[in-house]
């Protein structure tokens, strides 16, 4: 790896991650990771490895530097964005504890009082109290508000036992910002971890054009990896920014 000069941070990180050993590293993330993340993160490598016929598993696959070094920076942004999720998801079940502000108006006013008269269906002419029918009508919304909130909750109850379908679910603004706030440490850390990793599986960072070759089994492995190296350095980073990961 070409010696230059880097971040204190990025060095921090990029120093106690390749310090583990990959199966550690991984194990470690399999003992304390939520279980959604976990899905996730396979979810990911069935997706981009699923679609290949069984009898290919054992197969070798060739790509150029350039395409294997791609595939490993975007495994760890994954994994990095997934942390990212977690803390949201934890984040907004947080909030549902917290008593929302009273609104500025109510359902029924202080006094109602009258009749009002109507045309039935058989066009006779009913005249029903003003006061009866309001309680009935909110009555009727309050039942439709119980109603969604439970097809809201169910929902996000969904959305969260599948963390590749809540953030898919998410609007675009949102979705972006699981990664808008990438610091630039952990950029650096993620390209010298890449540059690594290349060196160690026979890849060569500097010539991209060359070819490297590796099994499915591996390139799943490899894939694994990289995600749990991306989850990691969102802890990381969070750490330094004072955030407690207990409360996350």
């Amino acid at each position: 790896m070409t010696q230059r000069q880097h971040s204190p941070n990025a060095d921090r990180y990029f120093k106690a991650l390749d310090s583990i050993a990959p199966h550690d590293l991984i194990g470690k993330f399999v003992q304390t990771a939520p279980k959604n993340v976990q899905e996730a993160t396979k979810g990911i490598i069935v997706n981009l490895l699923g679609s290949l016929p069984a009898y290919t598993l054992d197969a070798a696959l060739m790509a150029t530097n350039m395409k294997l070094a791609s595939l490993l920076f975007q495994m760890q942004i994954t994994g990095y964005m997934f942390k990212n999720a977690e803390y949201r998801m934890s984040l907004t079940q947080s909030l549902k504890g917290v008593p929302r502000l009273p609104s500025t108006g109510t359902g029924m006013p202080a006094e109602i009082s009258g009749t009002a008269t109507y045309q039935n269906a058989s066009g006779e002419l009913v005249t029903v109290n003003v006061k009866d029918l309001a309680e009935a009508l909110q009555h009727e919304v309050d039942e439709l508000r119980k109603e969604l909130a439970t097809i809201k909750d169910a929902r996000e109850s969904e959305l969260k036992a599948n963390l590749l379908t809540y953030i898919q679910a998410l609007p675009e603004k949102e979705l972006s910002n699981l990664t808008a706030d990438i610091s630039e440490d952990v950029m650096e850390a993620i390209k010298l971890l890449v540059e690594t990793v290349m060196g160690k599986i026979g890849g060569d960072f500097h010539a991209p054009q060359g070819m490297v070759q590796q099994s499915v089994i591996n390139l799943a492995q490899l894939c694994m990896w990289q995600m749990v190296i991306g989850y990691r350095l969102r802890e990381m980073e969070a750490l330094d920014h004072g955030l407690s990961l207990d409360d996350l």
